[in-house]
């Protein structure tokens, strides 16, 4: 059950902290300056504080927290890209590794590849690898989402941060190298907690990455190029049956016809035979008319197929 809850408190940790951080920061840059009568915002804050009591007044402020740092807290992705553009470190983008291993699987099944780079927007969709994962192996999504969201709580609440320890400082009044070494440590301290959220995040993404590598999930461009060339397979295919079922059919009705040409030509020798043959032959007669009858039937039979195998188109 535990196991099911920890998602649900890692989305929302991220946010509430966040906002409780901005808020704090607001409060001792701006609190000084709230208006305290009766009749000001401040007082009727504080009626309503005596009025509904501590326990509902922490459940607001709770509320407005959450909903605050669900409006700034951006995903690690997002972050790590401009992170990486900052520092140069380009080689840990995973498209690089899921480039060749897209390149090399299309090839493998057949599927050409080329123009592919041109075509591609971008080869690491995270929301739809998510997707993926979350059916195809749960666990590893487990392990997935505990990174990201380390990642996520590190790098969204390095800025409030910083933001609160300035205005601790202003509102000290320390002199100015007290002030200098108290920013510096807040820097430092900011600056460790956003390469610990870079570091989570690179873990997060390479276990995406492995996914798709170890074949634990296939990549959507992979999918979208097989289904794709399958489609067109398969109409080639049913074009090469029809194809085939035409000249199939074009080979019967050239049989048929030749069949029928050679039923009345036949027919017709009979039918002069039978006229020349004189009538005290009676039984040279009867062989006639009975051959006569059975290539009348043929006739039709050839005239019926033909009919039919016109009509099959």
């Amino acid at each position: 059950m535990l196991a099911s809850l920890l998602p649900g408190l890692r989305d929302v940790r991220t946010p509430l902290a966040v906002g409780y951080l901005w808020l704090l920061f607001l409060w001792l840059a701006l609190g000084r300056q709230l208006p305290l009568d009766r009749n000001a915002l401040g007082g009727r804050a504080w009626d309503l504080y005596r009025f509904f009591g501590q326990g509902t007044f922490v459940a607001a402020i709770s509320f407005i927290a959450f909903l605050l740092g669900s409006i700034v807290t951006v995903r690690s992705n997002s972050f790590s890209r401009l992170w990486m553009r900052a520092t140069g470190k380009q080689d840990l983008d995973p498209e690089g590794k899921l480039f060749q291993f897209i390149v090399d699987t299309l090839e493998i099944k057949g599927i050409d590849v080329s123009g592919f780079a041109a075509m591609t927007d971008s080869l690491f969709p995270v929301e739809d690898l998510r997707a993926r994962l979350l059916v195809a192996n749960q666990e590893m999504y487990g392990e997935y989402d505990r990174l990201e969201s380390e990642a996520v709580f590190r790098i969204n609440i390095a800025p409030p941060l910083f933001a609160v320890s300035l205005a601790v400082i202003l509102q000290s009044g320390a002199n100015w190298w007290t002030s200098i070494l108290f920013a510096l440590v807040a820097l430092l301290v900011v600056a460790i907690l956003v390469a610990q959220g870079q570091g989570k995040n690179s873990l997060a993404t390479e276990v995406l990455t492995q996914s798709i590598l170890s074949g634990v999930i296939e990549h959507p461009i992979i999918v979208d190029r097989v289904t794709v060339e399958e489609s067109k397979r398969d109409t080639e295919r049913q074009h090469e049956v029809r194809a085939l079922k035409s000249k199939h059919n074009r080979d019967l009705r050239a049989e048929a016809l030749q069949t029928l040409t050679q039923s009345h030509e036949r027919l017709r020798k009979v039918e002069v035979d039978l006229a020349l043959t004189p009538k005290d032959d009676a039984e040279k007669r009867r062989s006639l008319v009975l051959e006569k009858s059975g290539l009348r039937k043929a006739v039709a039979r050839a005239e019926e197929s033909l009919n039919a195998l016109f009509e099959a188109g």
